[in-house]
């Protein structure tokens, strides 16, 4: 059976998009502007398309051969993620549009002509290869036109910027561009390439010069308008036909309204921490000296630590400051700031086993105490589905020899899918000799007040994932009376969204007595009360989508009805 779906925020939108790859970009996603795109670029060229490879295993790539280079040193071929076929032509005269297939897929143009040169914007990456660019909903693979084209001298004229200027002074002749331009004679590409350099000059963008952006946010923070107003967030929300028939049919404008100020003091401080800006390290610093900082802002300051590696600080001001902070706020924004506490000690190689605060040997020792901790609070205020999985090096360190003994530890490695816990909740729950001796001595027992041994195996065993799994659950189905019981209240505090399937199979089991389904209603009622109540946390948009399914499958329970197409266990004659 399916276990709840695991949802993992993504810590930046994809910067190269490689075969299999899937346009995700975060909330907080900037489109670079035509200018920065000219220049994150490791290379810029003219290339046309010479082959097409489809392997059984991944998605298709296209070989280019480099025809031009106008910037950077690439090799003469390079291989990128894409197909030969029918392709979209480009808008040869416009700058703020790209080719459609930049609105579907990856978000990147993927489908190229054999017999056409296109102009490629690439990255370099670790290993040396060079592969496109993979900001979503930019022009970095657009149909070349020829050298004296819109978008070449667009190009150019960009590129001679950023050689002859230093970051700041870039503005400035962007500037001194703008005020130039209305002076050519009126044309529709004078009016877009003013309308493309005043799209640079108020991007909110992490890949503006840190005096800029520490001069934008200063400028907020006096409530004044900065010298470049910025441009509104939907500047960065993607403008296809597909998304506006999205926002018909599911709500929401897909052209947001302007941020507030407040938010928008936001996007500059989170600039300064999604791009390297060391320089910025005393505004932060301003930051935390305020005795009453805010939670948005000491979580700013967190990660901006970690983007400059300071674990040992990070973990210092968590013990320090963060700890008192948390009790004091409503549930949703504890949440948050304990979610940013633990990103911030992760760092960005949390994906691929380089956790931040393993460079610290101080901070690997002392912190997995902390992260349960964060895990906990979490859980206990928002629910497990906010809980990010264990890391290994936390499941190392916290891993008890006796499972009973950290019941708390037992279930988060559970719900992490340890592969260890679930073989001992289902040995434990084997035990025959145990369940026996527990019910006899539960028949002498009145009131009924002792504990039964099997509950924190069986909630490991519901928190736990796979086929193995899966079976025990049934046995313990099976098996009824005290054991049936237990699992029924189990699924009802524990379970999650896909476990309605087995709560399916469980209403069309045969010779259901009025206490099976009763404990039945009771369970999925608990289930129902626990999405509705993640639902109010979320503001009332829950994003798993549980409850209505919950209810639906409490309605059937109740009118004592047979969910469609659900088959019963095979229980085994006893």
């Amino acid at each position: 059976m399916l276990k709840r779906a695991v949802f993992v925020a993504a810590a930046a939108a994809f910067l190269v998009i490689r075969p299999a790859s899937a346009c995700s970009p975060v909330p907080d996603y900037v489109v670079p502007t035509n200018f920065e795109l000219v220049q994150l670029a490791t290379a810029i060229v003219v290339a046309h398309p010479i082959s097409e490879t489809s392997p059984k295993d991944a998605a298709s790539s296209v070989r280019f051969h480099v025809d031009t280079v106008i910037k950077g040193n690439p090799p003469t071929e390079f291989e990128t993620s894409g197909r030969v076929g029918k392709t979209t032509p480009s808008l040869p005269d416009v700058l703020n549009r790209p080719n459609a297939e930049a609105f579907a897929g990856a978000c990147n143009r993927y489908t190229f002509s054999l017999d056409k040169p296109y102009v490629v914007f690439l990255k370099k990456d670790a290993d040396g290869d060079f592969y496109l660019t993979g900001y979503p909903f930019t022009r970095n693979a657009e149909d070349y036109f020829g050298p004296a084209s819109f978008w070449m001298r667009t190009i150019n004229t960009y590129l001679d910027i950023q050689k002859r200027f230093g970051p700041m002074d870039q503005l400035a002749e962007m500037e001194r561009l703008r005020d130039r331009t209305p002076q050519a004679p009126a044309s529709a590409e004078r009016d877009a390439l003013a309308e493309d350099i005043a799209n640079h000059l108020r991007s909110r963008s992490p890949y503006k010069p840190t005096g800029y952006l520490i001069a934008t946010y200063e400028a907020l923070e006096r409530g004044e308008t900065p010298r470049y107003a910025l441009r509104p967030a939907s500047a960065d929300a993607e403008k296809s036909d597909a998304q506006a028939l999205t926002a018909l049919f599911f709500g929401g404008d897909m052209l947001r309204p302007t941020d507030t100020r407040e938010q928008q003091i936001q996007f500059v401080l989170d600039s300064l921490i999604n791009e390297p800006h060391p320089d910025a390290a005393p505004l932060f610093e301003r930051l935390l000296a305020d005795p009453k900082v805010s939670p948005r802002n000491f979580g700013a300051v967190l990660r901006f630590l970690s983007s400059t590696r300071q674990p040992a600080r990070i973990l210092n001001l968590i013990e320090t400051r963060g700890l008192a902070m948390l009790p004091l706020l409503p549930p949703r924004e504890m949440a948050m700031l304990a979610d940013t506490m633990m990103s911030a000690m992760d760092g960005e190689g949390f994906d691929k086993g380089t956790t931040l605060y393993l460079a610290d040997p101080d901070a690997k020792a002392r912190w997995p105490e902390m992260a349960l901790r964060l895990h906990l609070l979490i859980e206990s205020n928002f629910g497990r589905s906010h809980v990010r999985p264990m890391h290994e090096d936390e499941k190392v360190a916290l891993r008890p020899s006796d499972y009973r003994a950290r019941p708390e530890v037992t279930k988060l490695l559970a719900a992490a899918f340890d592969e260890e816990v679930e073989a001992w909740a289902i040995a434990e729950l084997a035990n025959e000799a145990r369940r026996i001796a527990y019910e006899n001595d539960l028949e002498k027992a009145y009131p009924s007040t002792l504990p039964d041994p099997a509950e924190l195996p069986m909630r490991a065993l519901v928190l736990a994932y796979g086929d193995k799994r899966d079976a025990a659950m049934q046995k313990a189905f099976c098996q009824g009376g005290v054991r049936r019981e237990l699992l029924m209240k189990v699924l009802g505090e524990e379970g999650g969204g896909l476990d309605q399937q087995f709560f399916e199979r469980v209403l069309v089991m045969p010779k259901l007595t009025d206490n099976d389904r009763e404990l039945i209603v009771d369970a999925i009622a608990a289930a129902l009360a626990t999405a509705r109540h993640e639902e109010q946390l979320n503001g009332g948009d829950h994003w798993l989508g549980e409850s209505s399914s919950w209810l639906e499958l409490l309605q059937l329970a109740i009118r004592n009805e047979k969910p469609k197409d659900a088959k019963p266990f095979a229980c085994p004659v006893r």
